[in-house]
């Protein structure tokens, strides 16, 4: 990465913008009570580090635009966000080359909240690696995580994903779950979300699960004149817009248009 490549972009009132990520460092502070809109386009063989400011009572939607990736990548996300600020981070990713993604969080303020949604696609001999680890430093923060991912051909795909409740930080809600659709013999995944919470009172869950079609589902539709590659197609869409059941109207109406795109 090319450290010296450093850009500043300061978001001092409501508006929607697009920010190319090539190689370096990108900064993004968002102020106080300010709705920002943020569409990331990695460009082609990125090496690319982007934080993400969300300023007090700050709103930002972040979409990764890059809806098919052919080209080895590796992005990283530092999100922080500050008191009343809320983030939301929807990604919705076709690899099929070398690709690293990573998201670390911190929930600084109090009433501070975090989403993560979305899904991808892994085709042909990707490898796809995604890292997501959160971290609640105040009280009354709220934390969302849900990647839900197909895995054609020869592809693996790992996630490794953490949440951490410091000590101080209690009545504290986070979930963090990861699911992967299999659709070939040679497809492989692994999952491993954990938690470690050192306070007392808070609702923390998670979960990962791994699997293939339910073949009873592919009958049932078959019997109803749907044929195999169909009945298939229409789970595989169903499974990957079940991810998007906690996102906001904005970000799900942007995803299923990138979902189109990819099946």
């Amino acid at each position: 990465m090319n450290e010296h490549n450093h850009q500043k972009i300061i978001i001092g009132s409501d508006q929607s913008i697009i920010v190319k990520a090539d190689n370096g460092i990108i900064e993004i502070f968002v102020g106080c009570n300010v709705q920002a809109t943020i569409f990331v386009v990695p460009q082609p063989n990125a090496h690319c580090s982007i934080s993400v400011h969300a300023g007090n009572g700050s709103c930002v939607t972040l979409i990764q635009e890059n809806s098919k990736n052919r080209d080895a990548q590796t992005i990283s996300y530092r999100f922080f966000i500050n008191e009343r600020a809320s983030l939301e981070y929807g990604l919705a990713l076709e690899s099929e080359s070398e690709n690293n993604f990573s998201i670390e969080s911190h929930l600084n303020g109090v009433g501070a909240t975090l989403a993560v949604i979305g899904f991808y696609l892994a085709r042909k001999n990707t490898n796809l690696k995604l890292t997501v680890h959160t971290q609640h430093h105040a009280m009354r923060t709220q934390s969302t995580v849900q990647l839900y991912g197909v895995i054609y051909d020869q592809a693996s795909v790992s996630y490794n994903g953490k949440t951490m409740v410091a000590e101080n930080a209690q009545h504290v809600g986070a979930d963090q779950q990861n699911r992967n659709l299999l659709l070939s013999e040679f497809a492989r995944a692994s999952s491993l979300p954990e938690m470690e919470v050192k306070a007392h009172q808070v609702q923390c869950s998670h979960g990962s699960a791994l699997g293939k079609h339910d073949e009873a589902q592919l009958f049932y539709l078959q019997t109803r004149g749907i044929c195999y590659d169909q009945a298939q197609y229409l789970l595989t869409e169903g499974f990957l817009f079940s991810s998007l059941c906690k996102a906001s109207a904005q970000t799900t109406i942007m995803l299923k248009n990138r979902l189109s795109e990819l099946l």
